[in-house]
């Protein structure tokens, strides 16, 4: 196979820093924050690393969760003040942290600036970090019934007082069971799908038959269903399975033993075995074969050759200007649009999976330095569904070191009928409020392997 090397694509990012006046956006109609997601955290790993994601708990639990985090922050117009509430059945049982504002920022990234929230035990005294969660599941105001429930985050208009009709809020499904005291982030039941059959049969030089079904999903082969195939001579009166071998990549195979000279009908069935995906199939059409004293196969052999192909990268900007920053939230804040870019892999299936990431130096104007870490981004695309390729995690400004250790922007593998991956991002700049006035640029580096 060929081997294919880096290609590596710089974007200049400039602004201006400087101290401007806030402004506020018209509050828009009440809804779920369209794209917003939370996940929750457990303890920190030490003094400096927030804790693992966690997906189940104990209701008695003191706090709740010690980490919350999110992909966007508070839209504008909705970044007043932020609180986090157990709804069930669309009752609101009683608040799960204390209220947030502007101010809270020795906690974290409470959203209220526009960016992702990141907030846990890491930015105050271990334990005692009441704006991420300040009680137990089992002491909200109102108790917690046993079935499903949800986590609210709410972005409120003005720092006052929230507004439950028209301000925006994030969502997290939950469960809880009450007699097990225990919770869990709710996950979807996976809808699963019955797959057809495709079945052929060819006749052999000794008079036995091939018989070959595979599974099928839609157009395509299933080669991730987890069963048998089930073959069935149809030709008797009363029809003889004549056994159910097991599937491998979506195909099972099956060869009859020695036949009298005659036509045979045969039909096949794939059955599922505990599979998540899918379902059993329906009985494949009756595929006819003849056996004959007359047979006479022919090899047909093709060669394909390696190193077939390429991995490439198109549509880099050569600059993307982050205009000028304004005081926010105690931060000084910009955001950019990095344009999207195309990566096609022509490449044969089974190549090496690639990795298209991006890494900033520092920020510079003159001989004054801003640390690149304060650079963050949210990787976005338009064509999700036709993408050969899965876009990157957000990556928080001033988190951990930001953009200036290299992230992923998008990756994946060669897929079947599928070439091309196009993935931009938005690009968040969160520097302190006492930096330096100036002109500063840095440069973003885009490497595909």
């Amino acid at each position: 196979m060929n081997k294919f090397s880096k290609r590596i694509a710089a974007v200049a990012i400039i602004g201006a820093v400087v101290f401007g006046g806030l402004t506020m956006a018209q509050a828009a109609n009440a809804d779920t924050l369209a794209g917003g997601t939370l996940t929750l955290h457990g303890p920190m790993l030490n003094t400096t690393t927030m804790g693992a994601v966690i997906t189940t708990g104990s209701i008695s639990s003191n706090p709740a969760f010690y980490g919350l985090t999110s992909n966007v922050g508070c839209p504008a117009g909705y970044q007043g003040r932020s609180d986090t509430f157990a709804y069930q059945n669309g009752t609101n049982l009683g608040n799960l942290s204390s209220s947030r504002n502007a101010s809270v920022t020795a906690y974290g990234h409470t959203g209220l600036d526009g960016q992702p929230i990141a907030m846990d035990d890491t930015y105050s005294i271990p334990g005692t970090n009441p704006y991420v969660s300040s009680k137990s599941l089992d002491s909200l105001a109102t108790p917690l019934v046993t079935g499903n429930w949800e986590i609210r985050l709410y972005c409120s208009a003005v720092s006052t007082s929230i507004n439950f009709t028209t301000d925006k809020y994030f969502l997290l499904p939950m469960t809880v069971d009450v007699t097990a005291g225990t919770w869990a982030v709710y996950t979807a039941p996976v809808v699963k799908t019955t797959p057809t059959v495709s079945l052929t049969g060819q006749a052999q030089a000794d008079k036995s038959v091939l018989l070959t079904g595979t599974v099928k999903d839609g157009a395509n082969t299933a080669t991730a269903a987890v069963g048998s195939m089930k073959f069935v001579d149809t030709t008797p009166t009363t029809p003889v399975t004549l056994g159910s071998p097991a599937v491998a990549s979506g195909v099972g195979t099956l060869t009859t033993a020695v036949l009298p000279v005659g036509t045979y009908t045969y039909t096949a069935q794939f059955i599922n075995n505990n599979d998540a995906t899918y379902n059993d199939s329906a009985v494949s059409a009756v595929v006819t074969v003849v056996v004959s004293s007359n047979v006479a196969p022919v090899n047909i052999t093709v060669a394909i050759p390696s190193g077939v192909g390429s991995l490439t990268l198109t549509g880099v900007a050569s600059s993307v200007n982050l205009g000028t920053a304004a005081l926010n939230g105690g931060l000084l804040t910009a955001t950019g649009t990095l344009p999207a870019v195309t990566v096609t892999d022509t490449r044969q299936l089974g190549s090496a999976a690639w990795a298209l990431t991006g890494i900033t130096t520092d920020f510079t104007a003159g001989t004054k330095v801003l640390d690149g870490k304060y650079l963050g981004w949210l990787p976005t695309t338009t064509d999700s569904a036709t993408n050969a390729g899965t876009i990157g995690a957000t990556v928080a400004a001033g988190v951990a070191n930001g953009l200036k250790t290299a992230a992923i922007l998008a990756n994946g593998s060669v897929v079947d009928q599928k070439a091309t991956t196009k993935v931009g991002a938005t690009l968040n700049l969160a520097a302190p409020a006492n930096t330096p006035a100036g002109a500063y640029s840095a440069t973003l580096t885009l490497t595909l392997v």
